[in-house]
């Protein structure tokens, strides 16, 4: 059975094909020693342990993790590789800049402590060498203030999918189906300004009273934006709590009256919408049907 490995053009696609032919050939190698009597009957059991083994050919584990911290970057801490003998190889920490369109392969080769890169597969393959991680940089065409390098880990922490193996800004708006961010899933706060479209909060969205005048700036309405030409209210003042115990002096003014109060509830003048009566002065004077009394 022939297994060819090659590059797709496309980033997506070239990084899952090359973990897919991996794996690809690992299933081979199991069905075809499944598959051989002579294999099998070579083994008796227990007749071979991994102490006899390469570490090219032993199952491996590592302790590897990556962060990306530019658009054509990727760097890593130190971390080891745990062979299926029992025995472990240390590699120092590194990085890598200036990545190009195309895959660089990330591997451990015995006698290194440096961890070893490189574009060949090939130059993944043999006895003492250990393939640690895929790393791939966004094509040219995406936006390289938001976008970061894939990574696709083998034999380590990458194997489980968590905050911790997910590169910055790997999630796409792509990827994220729609309606599927919730209220619940957004912090107090966490949505800014400048984070909305023009435009893009409606009056339909506005829940009734939800504006309070603390949110509107002095002048802010002007008449322009009054569509109909009128201002219906059910209560004006001139300052707050004009008309009530302990408030200042100014007018109020709503359905039954408009009244002018030197401070707390003293009224000095008012005009009832009803009955048309006017007082004035403090009560020195009113007007109403039977004329004007001083």
């Amino acid at each position: 059975m022939a297994i060819r490995l090659e590059r797709s053009r496309d980033m997506g696609g070239s990084l899952h094909e090359v973990v897919g032919r991996i794996e690809q050939v690992e299933r081979w190698i199991r069905e075809v020693y499944l598959a051989s009597p002579v294999l099998r009957g070579m083994a008796g059991a227990g007749s071979l342990s991994a102490a006899l083994l390469r570490r090219g050919v032993q199952a491996y584990r590592t302790s590897a993790q990556f962060t990306t911290p530019a658009w054509d970057g990727v760097a890593w801490q130190a971390f080891y590789i745990l062979f299926a003998d029992g025995t472990r190889e240390s590699l120092d920490a590194g990085s890598i800049t200036a990545l190009n369109d195309n895959p660089y392969y990330l591997f451990w080769l015995n006698g290194e402590s440096a961890l070893q890169n490189t574009q060949a597969y090939d130059e993944v393959l043999g006895e003492e060498r250990a393939l640690v991680a895929i790393v791939q940089r966004p094509p040219a065409a995406h936006n390289p203030t938001t976008q970061k390098p894939f990574v696709h880990t083998f034999t380590g922490l990458g194997e489980a999918v968590h905050s911790g193996v997910i590169s910055a800004n790997a999630i796409l708006a792509d990827h994220i189906q729609a309606l599927s961010i919730t209220t619940g899933k957004i912090a107090a706060g966490a949505v800014e300004t400048e984070k909305l479209a023009a435009g893009a909060v409606i009056a339909a969205k506005i829940a009734a009273g939800a504006v309070e005048t603390t949110k509107l700036d002095a002048g802010a309405v002007t008449s322009d934006k009054i569509t109909s030409g009128q201002i219906i209210a059910k209560d004006f003042r001139t300052a707050e709590n004009v008309g009530e115990v302990g408030g200042p002096a100014g007018i109020r003014f709503n359905a039954n009256e408009i009244a002018g109060y030197s401070g707390g509830a003293t009224k000095e003048f008012y005009l009832e919408a009803a009955s048309g009566k006017g007082y004035f002065g403090g009560g020195a004077g009113w007007l109403d049907g039977s004329g004007l009394t001083i």
